[in-house]
């Protein structure tokens, strides 16, 4: 019968995120802390980007930032976040500066 398509299988691994996965900029909590992979990201933070990636093709920034559920972040908010922003590697930077200044005002 009629029904929704099925669903395409993930996407294949990309190496060059692999190879790229030590980042000093990143908060520590989205990185291995010890053992072989340590400073090299979480495989569950590898696929939260990835998901984010894949998501935000094609979908204005405001929509995106409006679809992650930020608690009193509503339509106009989000607008207002992308005309500052302009795009998603640059909020996503400044989201990464704001966990990075949170996380050393608590460590302080």
């Amino acid at each position: 019968g009629g029904g929704d398509p099925p669903v395409p299988p993930p996407p294949p691994a990309d190496p060059a995120r692999d190879e790229a996965d030590s980042d000093p900029e990143l908060p520590a909590f989205w990185l291995y802390t010890s053992g072989k992979d340590k400073g090299k990201l979480k495989r569950s933070t590898k696929k939260l980007f990835i998901a984010l990636d894949d998501v935000a093709v094609g979908v204005p920034l405001h929509r995106f930032i409006f679809a992650l559920g930020i608690p009193q972040v509503g339509i106009t908010t989000a607008k207002l976040l992308a005309g500052r922003y302009g795009s998603l590697e640059a909020f996503r930077a400044a989201a990464v500066a704001e966990v990075d200044a949170a996380a050393a005002a608590a460590a302080a």
